[in-house]
């Protein structure tokens, strides 16, 4: 009987101390995990499509429409992009801007005049503090070659616009009617109304087509309109193009799925008064470009 009693005794004690050593051994490597804890790795570059893309992929191209023979000679946008956020932005900056520079009194168009797509880049990045890493000059022909790309855009119209009505209603335009609008002289605002006007028209275009198609055409399109000769004008390079145009058509690729109910485009026209025929560009939109776009940042 004291046999049996004893063996009854022991395999609980048995369990008991296993299951202590468990506990015991446990907690001490949890805590020795801890001691010996290493900083996370960084996270690594987004990925899409086996295309590894990174804040590198950002660039800031300036955009000229130069057009004669229209009431507005000249047209500047800022084009932003930024494929890791996946986002453009559009700033339709007035041709008759004007800051100090080097203690010298500049104007945008002026600079133009003078010093051609140099004269302007320069102007933009030394006033907005950015560093502008492109340029592509555009005449009539290649802007509206351009348009037809994207498909045109539908647009409240309230100024005089031949085959439209000024009566503030959306209306379809085609690529010659677009190039009408943004090379309109006499917006209520005057130069900065046409300049913010000109970003949000670019953007709705953006918006408004298959992102999708655009991706699966980029390279013809490339090739098309950089070939254009006497017709545009740029020093983006083949070496440029094939670098972003991954990250480029993941970008687009994104937002022609569900997956995103986000725009691509977003526009923004530069807050300034103007004097005497000058605009002044204010010192708090400077300095306070958006982040998502001009930052390193997650700021949505």
């Amino acid at each position: 009987m004291a046999n049996k009693k004893s063996g009854r005794i022991a395999v609980p004690f048995l369990v008991t101390i296993f299951l202590g050593l468990l506990l015991v051994g446990g907690a001490a490597w949890y805590i020795l995990k801890m001691i010996t804890k290493e900083e996370a790795p960084p996270e690594p570059p987004a990925r899409s499509g086996g295309i590894t893309i990174t804040e590198e992929d950002s660039h800031t191209i300036l955009f000229i429409l130069d057009t004669p023979d229209q009431n507005s000679k000249y047209s500047f946008m800022v084009m932003r992009s930024v494929p890791i956020r996946k986002k453009i932005l559009f700033i339709g900056v007035p041709a008759n801007m004007t800051a100090v520079i080097d203690d010298t009194q500049k104007n945008l168009s002026d600079e133009y005049a003078k010093n051609s797509t140099s004269g302007a880049m320069d102007f933009v990045s030394r006033v907005f503090g950015i560093e502008i890493d492109r340029y592509m000059k555009l005449d009539s022909e290649a802007f509206q070659r351009i348009c037809d790309m994207l498909g045109g855009v539908t647009y409240p119209i309230d100024v005089d616009v031949p085959g439209l009505q000024a009566d503030g209603t959306e209306q379809t335009m085609n690529a010659k009617q677009i190039e009408t609008y943004i090379t309109y002289a006499m917006f209520d605002d005057g130069e900065e109304g046409r300049a913010t006007n000109s970003a949000y028209i670019i953007q709705k275009m953006i918006n408004g087509t298959d992102t999708g198609r655009i991706a699966d055409n980029i390279d013809r399109y490339y090739e098309e309109i950089i070939n254009m000769n006497g017709h545009v004008d740029t020093d983006i390079t083949s070496v440029d193009y094939q670098d972003r145009i991954g990250a480029i058509k993941s970008m687009l690729n994104y937002h022609s799925t569900e997956v995103s109910s986000s725009m691509i485009a977003s526009a923004t026209g530069v807050d300034g008064k103007t004097y005497e025929g000058d605009f002044l560009p204010s010192a708090s939109f400077i300095n306070n470009l958006p982040n998502e776009f001009f930052g390193t940042g997650d700021e949505e």
